[in-house]
């Protein structure tokens, strides 16, 4: 599928490949419905790129949480080895700089809080600015964690 051009994007996260099938998401457009995609920065500028749709007719956010809660919890997964981790690390300080590109940046450190600022997101309503995310933090964070196992 990859080679025959039928995903509207596709990328290599972390050593696994994923993609998003062009027919499929089509399908699913052709009932009327809403369609979530649960990609990354990569695979989200390529479905702006693709032509497919226009800017004004997709609705974008970027899920996040404080460095330190997302090591936590990749560590606590206990699906990848510490390599695996750090590059998922690496990964997020690249993926914040393009934070500018999305309507809603969610901080899922506290679920109930997440979902709730989702809903108001969803249904229009506007978020207080007080609960937005500092990426500079983040980066400064997440590259001192990125250090401390730099070793391994």
């Amino acid at each position: 599928m990859r080679q025959k051009g039928e995903f509207i994007e596709v990328n290599t996260y972390s050593g696994n490949s994923y993609g998003t099938s062009k027919r499929e998401l089509e399908r699913i457009l052709e009932t009327g419905k809403n369609v979530i995609l649960e990609i990354d920065t990569n695979g989200y500028k390529q479905v702006l790129s693709s032509g497919l749709f226009e800017k004004e007719n997709i609705h974008s956010i970027f899920i996040v949480a404080e460095a330190e809660e997302l090591f936590n919890r990749l560590k606590k997964r206990n699906t990848e080895d510490m390599e695996k981790i750090i590059t998922r690390m690496k990964n997020a300080i690249v993926e914040t700089a393009d934070i500018g590109r999305y309507d809603l940046v969610l901080e899922n450190n506290d679920f109930e809080h997440a979902l709730n600022q989702l809903k108001m997101f969803l249904s229009g309503k506007e978020l207080k600015t007080s609960d937005s995310f500092d990426p500079e933090k983040f980066i400064m964070d997440a590259n001192e964690i990125v250090r401390g196992y730099t070793s391994i």
